[in-house]
């Protein structure tokens, strides 16, 4: 199961871990992790990319690990910014894991 944990601060997401191992299908032909992943580098790419922001981003392919966290210093169109790419996320992977709800757990701390 691949687990998604969206951290919270001052009513905003701040960072995300997501771990485990979908288990739907085997590595290469699993389309509920290749969801999740396209999902995330998606992501990170407006953030990073295309904001130019320096987003703390952690990935251990060996352990299934992904670790994201928003800088701390952003102008406010840039936190309405991410806020909003972040939201859709959520979104996309809350209504990911009703589908599969086997093999995706979202979690909000």
């Amino acid at each position: 199961m691949t687990k998604i944990c969206f951290k919270f601060m001052e009513g905003n997401i701040a960072a995300y871990d997501i771990s485990g191992h979908t288990g739907f299908d085997s590595a290469g032909t699993d389309i509920v992790c290749a969801g999740i992943t396209s999902a995330v580098r998606l992501t990170e790419c407006c953030i990073t990319d295309i904001l130019g922001l320096r987003a703390n981003i952690l990935v251990d392919n060996e352990n299934a690990i992904i670790k994201f966290k928003l800088p701390l210093k952003m102008t406010g169109e840039e936190k309405k910014i991410c806020q909003t790419i972040l939201q859709a996320l959520r979104l996309y992977l809350k209504e990911l894991a009703a589908e599969y709800p086997e093999f995706i757990e979202v979690l909000e701390v």
